[in-house]
């Protein structure tokens, strides 16, 4: 998503008052979302976020604080939620079955790291959907709903749907979201579930620069993760430049053309991961753009 224009946050307060009891990454998705909207699509976003809004009031007056976390730190707390989950239930997450825990304080205490957990995934979900690709989309969707007790106590799970999803829940939508997804986990191919790549999510190709052993490395990820960046960045690169790629295979061919012209400066580096995909860094670097133009 763009940066924020400071301005663009302002116009929606003073437009807006309740958007002050919205979280500081919410308010710049609001923010965003509304500033790029044709006028006829704005009613709709200001109905969705006036929807939580009230939501959240009304669970704060019936002693629930349920409420979504903010964006920047939202992945990390999901892995430490997904830790203590392991560590303390034994349970490996969806789509496993959830623990079997007679202990009534510890049951509370599970479904309200779950709880949490599905304002994270869905505060994620909401921010990165359109660089996720379809079957991801299905998959979480699904967590959430399995993470607010969708399957043994649908009306609960429903108030909390539709606190999340406000005007984009529908019964309908979500039984085709989780048989979609039920679906692709019969044929072994949700990306997320069976730890594999979507090939048809967008990818972008990166350009990482490892001083110390002077050489450039090329990749490929998905735009919706920067965990392969960051493998990079604690081995001492920096990440250069990134290109948007459609799919895996545009990216790959990409990555592909590129490797071709670099063929004078390869060079291959053992200690890097990945490291067969290299150039010298004596080669003028003219960035990835320039690069992947057809001769």
């Amino acid at each position: 998503m763009m940066k924020t224009r400071q301005w663009a946050v302002e116009i929606i307060l003073k437009e807006f008052p309740w958007a002050k009891h919205l979280h500081p990454a919410e308010l710049a998705c609001f923010a965003d979302e509304h500033w790029m909207a044709h006028s006829w699509e704005k009613k709709e976003i200001e109905s969705h976020w006036s929807y939580i809004v009230t939501a959240r009031l009304r669970d704060r007056r019936d002693g629930r604080n349920f409420q979504l976390v903010n964006l920047n730190d939202g992945y990390l707390q999901e892995q430490r939620l997904r830790r203590k989950m392991k560590r303390h239930y034994q349970w490996d997450g969806f789509p496993y079955e959830q623990p079997f825990i007679t202990d009534n304080d510890r049951w509370r205490e599970f479904r309200s790291d779950l709880e949490k957990l599905a304002g994270i995934l869905y505060a994620r979900w909401r921010h990165d959907r359109k660089l996720l690709g379809e079957l991801e989309q299905f998959h979480f969707v699904a967590e959430i709903l399995n993470a607010l007790g969708w399957e043994y106590a649908p009306e609960p799970a429903r108030r909390h749907a539709n606190l999340l999803f406000g005007d984009e829940f529908r019964r309908d939508w979500t039984y085709e979201m989780m048989a979609l997804h039920d679906e692709s986990l019969d044929l072994e191919l949700c990306p997320r579930c069976y730890k594999r790549r979507d090939p048809d999510a967008p990818h972008r190709v990166y350009l990482a620069h490892y001083p110390s052993f002077r050489v450039y490395k090329i990749g490929v990820t998905t735009q919706s993760s920067d965990r392969r960046l960051q493998t990079h960045r604690s081995a001492g690169a920096s990440i250069v430049d990134a290109l948007p790629a459609a799919s895996f295979t545009a990216a790959l061919s990409v990555e592909k053309m590129i490797l071709e012209k670099m063929k004078p400066w390869r060079r291959s580096v053992p200690y890097i991961s990945g490291g067969s995909e290299c150039w010298s860094d004596s080669a003028r670097y003219v960035g990835l753009r320039n690069l992947a133009k057809v001769d």
